[in-house]
């Protein structure tokens, strides 16, 4: 159950034409930096009804848990008489998942325990699933950008070619994103849905079995 945005930025400097594009494209070609972090808000209860209805209230969006993420890219250019060319690229995902955190009873049951552990554990998988749009958008960027020889006439218009480059695959990646909502049900299928669970029957004395040493009456 989530909501996402994706934002990117742009940031261009001009560098002096004596440094090496190979040098660039070497340090270009190192993995991705993707950055998660995870925040809460706090929900009570002691049962599976309490917890829902605790969670619609005091969530900041209107799904229990949702993931924002942005690409931010950082670029680098050379000047060649009257050509500006990309000299490196860099870029990294920066995720927030906001989950829910339960401040647990003392007397909540064993079995309403372990379903909100299966629960937070199925809402984590989500999450980490929208995560992953944002590092596959930034991948392919990368990809995609090294792949090419990049020439302007100015560092403004090396600036928009790369923006409008990256914020078209942005764009394939958010509808992804979108679909992966639909067809996981905003995480019903993966198991996202808090339910109460049956609670085991208490063990009466009186039903243990017979033994030598301590019989038991039958009338």
């Amino acid at each position: 159950m989530t909501l996402r945005f994706s934002i990117c930025l742009l940031l261009v400097s001009v560098a002096l034409p004596s440094e090496s594009m190979a040098q660039a494209r070497r340090g270009a070609d190192r993995d991705v930096k993707h950055t998660v972090r995870r925040k809460s808000y706090l929900i009570e209860g002691v049962n599976a009804a309490e917890l829902n209805a605790s969670m619609k209230k005091n969530s900041p969006k209107k799904f229990n848990a949702y993931t924002n993420w942005e690409v931010v890219w950082t670029v680098s250019t050379q000047t060649r008489g009257s050509a500006t060319l990309l000299k490196s690229f860099s870029i990294q995902v920066k995720s927030l998942q906001t989950l829910p955190n339960w401040k647990k009873p003392k007397d909540v049951s064993t079995e309403m325990l372990d379903e909100w552990d299966r629960y937070v554990a199925a809402l984590k998988k989500h999450e980490e699933g929208h995560s992953r749009f944002g590092l596959d958008a930034a991948k392919e960027m990368r990809n995609t950008v090294q792949a090419k020889r990049w020439i302007a006439r100015s560092p403004d218009e090396l600036a928009k070619l790369l923006s409008d480059h990256c914020n078209a695959i942005l764009k394939k990646h958010r509808s992804r994103e979108l679909d992966y909502d639909r067809t996981t049900g905003h995480g019903v299928t993966q198991g996202a849905v808090l339910r109460q669970p049956p609670e085991k029957p208490k063990e009466d004395p009186d039903d243990e079995p017979d033994t030598p040493e301590s019989p038991k009456s039958r009338f």
